[in-house]
């Protein structure tokens, strides 16, 4: 799940953007937030993911 979030951010489009957002909150629980940060950091992403958080 972890990856699909990151990936999510990666791809950038309102639909993905959203996705990300349901995605997160229906597994908040069972998420684990450094994991979604190392794939940010491979996607390259992380300014992305600071605004998402």
């Amino acid at each position: 799940m972890e990856i699909q979030l990151a990936y999510k951010l990666f791809l950038g489009g309102e639909k993905d953007i959203m996705d990300a957002v349901y995605l997160y909150e229906l597994f908040q629980n069972n998420i684990q937030r450094d994991e979604i940060e190392y794939w940010a950091k491979y996607f390259k992403i992380q300014d992305k993911l600071d605004n998402f958080w």
